[in-house]
């Protein structure tokens, strides 16, 4: 642990974060845009307060919701032509991101989803 320190100490590394030098297991919150394809004929409120109520159980903290509307589908999707968009932006860690994916396969009203990571 000196070493690193040491090492630390001496390298000019300006804006390094000393926790990911010294391999810390707390990871870093990331930024994520969180789409979904709701089945409209669900009750909406509902869901989306699942949604966010998932998320926040998780460590994840919810920056924005925005509600896109009912639109209608390029292609069917589970025998539907129309689905509501919902979006969240989120701070999250990248780790629980496969636990939050196959919660949201469990959802049955939940068509389609997408992640995109916001820090690129």
């Amino acid at each position: 642990m000196s070493f690193l320190l040491n090492l630390y100490l001496r390298t000019p590394l300006i804006g390094v974060n000393l926790a990911k030098l010294l391999n810390h297991e707390e990871e870093c919150l990331r930024k994520y845009e969180v789409m979904f394809i709701l089945d409209p004929r669900e009750e909406l409120d509902l869901l989306k307060n699942s949604l966010k109520e998932l998320f926040k159980e998780n460590g994840a903290e919810i920056l924005e919701e925005k509600e896109m509307g009912l639109r209608k589908l390029a292609y069917p999707i589970k025998k539907r032509d129309k689905g509501f968009y919902y979006l969240l932006n989120l701070k999250s860690e990248p780790s629980k991101n496969e636990f939050l994916k196959k919660e949201l396969n469990l959802k049955e009203p939940v068509m389609r989803y997408i992640f995109v990571n916001q820090e690129k």
